[in-house]
């Protein structure tokens, strides 16, 4: 089995070719894994819901909802900035923490058996037509 960082290179090379700059692609991202994606890698930061619907690029409505529904599930903690009670900060709560390090460990995993099933050559191909891919559809002549 290909070594853990190995792993972790190709998720992240695959994660940063976002290849279709669509409304109905960008629209699948607005759910809570996203959410709770993105507050485990920016968890020493200050992250408000308005950081969150725009990072999105959604609503805050929409926001808010996502919100109640990981603060139900006690994936998240809200606070108001003292300064400013206006401004809600997001964190992960434990039970989130723990919940997305599982998710993160399972993606890692399941890269690595398919790292292997298809092998290492194939996989550098991969993300070379990717690439090549991702290149296509963010030419200027599309987008018009």
């Amino acid at each position: 089995m290909i070594d853990r960082d190995l792993a972790i290179k190709y998720l992240s090379k695959i994660h940063n070719l976002s290849i279709c700059k669509t409304s109905f692609v960008d629209k699948t991202r607005e759910g809570t894994g996203f959410v709770l994606m993105y507050l485990y890698h920016n968890k020493d930061k200050d992250i408000t819901a308005g950081d969150l619907a725009n990072k999105l690029d959604c609503s805050t409505a929409r926001i808010a909802a996502l919100l109640n529904q990981l603060e139900e599930k006690e994936y998240i903690k809200r606070n108001k900035l003292d300064s400013d009670q206006r401004i809600t900060i997001v964190k992960l709560d434990l039970k989130g923490e723990e919940y997305i390090s599982k998710l993160i460990e399972c993606g890692i995993k399941h890269m690595q058996e398919y790292v292997d099933y298809i092998g290492l050559d194939d996989m550098e191909s991969l993300i070379r037509i990717l690439d090549k891919t991702k290149m296509f559809f963010g030419r200027n002549d599309l987008n018009d």
